[in-house]
């Protein structure tokens, strides 16, 4: 029987290791600073962003959730998960380990509480797949490499877990970066690319060469070359933490210092990153509104609501009841009023991209019948803040 190992590191004026389940002395000495991967994607470093990044070693298969930091870029968390290469684990009870850490990592704080949790989940354990594996370790010496999942891809993310986690034709990358489709990302995007290989688990397996020609609609994922990156600084991490009081000081710093509400992109521009850079602080500062004020007396007031919406990611309260075209529709956001953003403001807005993402995630949470008021929450934010990030809001009403 096998289990999952987590190893949760954070870069922020340096590299520090938080925590570890399971940990071993040989896969830790390959988990390490990724600033060199987010390097690779052009993003909004004043964003909270998820990304997901997939490695190899001969062993099995480092998976990471990286969640920025604002508002420097590069700064970050890393959570790597490490699938063994023999263990017989499918694409739901991956998926199942991935969501819980993307959910924890995406709010506002870890209490000892999610701790307690991620630890149970990592006490579970998986067969043996039958047969021993050694994997072709991805190329230190590589570019890093990205795909799309969700939006107009075709493809989920479980797409990328159970069988379909191990690719040869991903080892002549150093990574490759799993980007939802609709995050509206920034910079040329590479010449795209279709690779051809096996869709499950293979015995050390030459990497199959890659076949230029225009991106295809497959099922299965495929890489696209996004550009070579400095190559980061790989440290060992060290395994730490037991109780409940270990998991309130990792609670602590994970996410002290940081009002940094607001999550990643969801943006229908289904772009491929470019290069960036940079490090530190914890603090987001105020974000510019740019648009110009929209009042009763304004001719237009639903054309300067749109153009609002559009031109800033963080929406406030002040400037929103400002114009009578989406005066209350602050609170219902905050209040998270589901079914009025749908239905009431959705029409309304329907020519706002921005608030376009907000309605989709409204309309998959109704779907799913996700609980918005988890972790004890009556409201989207804390009492007296009224700025709201509307990306951060789609992770939190859709995780």
């Amino acid at each position: 029987m096998n289990r999952l190992q987590l190893y949760i590191a954070k870069s922020l004026r340096g590299y520090k290791s938080l925590v570890s389940f399971n940990p071993d002395d040989i896969v830790s000495r390959h988990v390490g600073d990724m600033r060199d991967a987010l390097a690779a994607i052009d993003y909004d470093p004043l964003e909270k962003n998820i990304f997901y990044l997939v490695q190899y070693i001969d062993s099995g298969t480092l998976l990471s959730v990286l969640r920025t930091i604002p508002s420097e870029k590069l700064d970050h968390l890393a959570a790597t998960i490490f699938i063994p290469a023999q263990m017989d684990i499918s694409a739901d009870q991956l998926g199942e380990a991935v969501h819980a850490i993307t959910r924890k990592m995406s709010a506002p704080g870890m209490s000892g509480g999610d701790i307690a949790e991620l630890r149970e989940l990592f006490t579970r354990e998986y067969p043996d797949a039958g047969t021993a594996r050694v994997l072709t370790s991805s190329d230190r010496h590589g570019s890093y490499a990205c795909s799309l999942y969700g939006g107009q891809s075709g493809r989920t993310l479980a797409d990328y877990l159970g069988k379909n986690l191990y690719r040869a034709d991903w080892t002549q990358h150093k990574g490759v970066l799993l980007l939802d489709a609709e995050l509206g990302l920034g910079g040329p995007a590479p010449e795209p690319h279709t690779h051809t290989a096996a869709e499950t688990h293979k015995e050390a397996a030459a990497p199959t060469p890659v076949r230029e020609s225009p991106r295809t609609t497959a099922p299965a994922p495929s890489a696209t070359e996004a550009g070579g990156a400095a190559a980061g600084t790989r440290r060992t991490i060290i395994a730490a933490a037991a109780g409940f009081a270990a998991g309130l000081l990792l609670g602590f710093c994970l996410f002290a210092g940081g009002q940094d509400e607001k999550v990643g992109r969801r943006q229908a521009q289904p772009e491929i990153p470019a290069a960036i850079s940079a490090p530190a602080t914890t603090t987001a500062p105020p974000v510019e509104e740019t648009a110009p004020a929209a009042t009763d007396e304004h001719p237009d007031a639903l054309a300067d609501a749109t153009a609002y919406l559009d031109s800033n990611r963080t929406w406030t309260r002040s400037r929103m009841e400002q114009n009578s075209a989406i005066a209350g529709l602050f609170d219902d956001l905050n209040a998270m009023r589901i079914d009025r953003i749908i239905d009431k403001w959705g029409p309304q807005l329907k020519d706002s991209k921005n608030f376009g993402a907000v309605v989709r995630a409204a309309e998959s949470s109704r779907r799913k019948n996700i609980n918005l008021h988890r972790e004890g929450r009556t409201s989207y934010n804390k009492p007296g803040d009224e700025s709201i990030g509307y990306v951060g809001y789609t992770y939190w009403i859709d995780p």
